[in-house]
């Protein structure tokens, strides 16, 4: 075999990829999250009050938590992944303030909202009432609000008011 023997190496390179993408075998847990529903609960109690709470302070709890419940310690970048996705309070609409229930427009009364989606209509579509009824809103709806799709431009700006605020009391 010359060393310039191009269809040789190509049948030997053919041959180790086949051999790799046998042994890449897919994560039975692919796309869900690697924290036990435990952690998740205690996740929820942490960042469900009125101010931003600090991510060292987040992290510090969760790993004195996880090591005394015997959990494994998620890292940090979990934890950011999993305060997007983490349950909000939920309201159900005939409970609310009229103001609010004028913004919630497509929702009948006995309807029940989640916290990020009814910061995000009050603030688009709600008067003045509403949008102070958001601002007392649990920190956690507010941050899964704002990466939320279809803001206009000014109420994005007002909830992004309203987080910088809690985040300097």
């Amino acid at each position: 075999m010359s060393i310039n023997d191009f269809n040789t190496s190509l049948a030997h390179a053919e041959a180790r990829l086949a051999t790799a993408k046998l042994r890449q075998r897919s994560r039975a847990d692919r796309g869900k999250m690697r924290i036990s529903q435990v952690t998740i609960t205690k996740l929820q109690e942490l960042t469900c009050g009125y101010l931003q709470p600090r991510m060292t302070a987040i992290m510090q709890q969760l790993q004195d938590y996880c090591r005394l419940h015997h959990e494994k310690v998620p890292a940090r970048a979990t934890v950011y992944n999993a305060l997007i996705t983490l349950p909000t309070t939920q309201y159900k609409v005939a409970t609310l303030p009229a103001e609010v229930r004028q913004a919630l427009y497509n929702m009948n009364a006995e309807s029940i909202v989640p916290g990020h989606q009814l910061a995000f209509y009050c603030l688009n579509y709600g008067n003045a009432r509403a949008i102070s009824f958001t601002a007392s809103l649990p920190w956690l709806a507010l941050y899964q609000a704002q990466r939320q799709r279809g803001w206009h431009k000014k109420s994005l700006g007002l909830l992004t008011a309203i987080l910088r605020a809690r985040r300097n009391l």
